[in-house]
C-alpha cells in the first residue's frame, strides 16, 4: 500500500461519529493451525505463530487494505479470502476461542459494525499503519475501545452474521 502523510488520512473518529453501528456476531467459522509458519504458505482459515519480525501485507479481495509487522510470538490468520492480518498473543487469546496451536473459533460476542457508504479514503488502523475503506465495506470499533478497522464486504459477508436484518 502507498505511504500516505498522516496529513492526508481522514479522521475517521469524525466519520464513524455520523455511522450507524450495530452489535453483529462473528460466524464460528474454524481456523486450523497451519504447519508451516511462512506467511506465504497460509491456505484460507488457518494461522501460524510468526518465527521472525516482518511486514504481512492485506490484500483482500478487492485489493490492497493495509501492512502491519508481526513481530516472534505474534500470530498471522489467513482469513477467507486469503487476506493476512496480524495478532498479537493477548488479542488472539480475547477474540477467539480454543486453544492455541489447534482449533479456533471467533468467540461470539457481538461487535460493534457500521456500513460504510462515504467515499473512498484511507484511515490511521489501530497498529498505526494507514488503512483503506470504501463504499459497501464495514468498519469496525475495537473492543477495547482503541480504535477501528475495516472489514472489505466481501470478506465480511463471509466471516460476519447478516448485516441487514
Amino acid at each position: 500500500m502507498s505511504r500516505v502523510s498522516k496529513r492526508d488520512l481522514a479522521n475517521i473518529e469524525s466519520i464513524a461519529s455520523g455511522l450507524k453501528f450495530k452489535p453483529i456476531k462473528k460466524k464460528p467459522i474454524e481456523y486450523e493451525m497451519s504447519n508451516s509458519s511462512d506467511p506465504e504458505d497460509l491456505h484460507p482459515l488457518e494461522y501460524a505463530k510468526c518465527s521472525k519480525k516482518e511486514k504481512i501485507e492485506t490484500i483482500t479481495a478487492d485489493g490492497e487494505e493495509t501492512t502491519n509487522t508481526a513481530n516472534i510470538g505474534d500470530y498471522i490468520f489467513s482469513g477467507p479470502s486469503g487476506e493476512l492480518y496480524v495478532l498479537k498473543p493477548a488479542k488472539v487469546e480475547k477474540m477467539y476461542v480454543g486453544s492455541l496451536g489447534g482449533t479456533l473459533i471467533p468467540e461470539q460476542t457481538p461487535r460493534q459494525v457500521a456500513k460504510y457508504e462515504g467515499e473512498q479514503l484511507q484511515f490511521m488502523a489501530p497498529w498505526n499503519e494507514a488503512m483503506i475503506i470504501k463504499p459497501g465495506d464495514y468498519l469496525v470499533k475495537e473492543q477495547d475501545n482503541s480504535g477501528y478497522y475495516r472489514i472489505a464486504k466481501k470478506e465480511f459477508e463471509a466471516t460476519y452474521e447478516e448485516f441487514d436484518r
